[in-house]
């Protein structure tokens, strides 16, 4: 997310957090409300891995998320 991104969606629910209302600390991340999905591949010697493509793009979007 961009600076203003952020600050956009840190206002979203006040500067709280979306789950327990508490104040938003300088370190929060943002979670999708609905799950974009990502792909994963199988690595031999890693195991399963997410390649970062995303399969929902279309739910990669401020409104979707929330400050966690």
């Amino acid at each position: 997310l961009s600076k203003s991104q952020r600050a956009a969606l840190r206002e979203k629910f006040g500067g709280r957090y979306a789950y327990c209302g508490e104040e938003l600390g300088d370190r929060w991340h943002a979670d999708h409300i609905e799950y974009v999905e990502r792909e994963l591949a199988f690595v031999p010697g890693k195991g399963v891995v997410t390649t970062g493509r995303m399969l929902r793009p279309e739910r990669d979007t401020l409104e979707n998320m929330n400050p966690a």
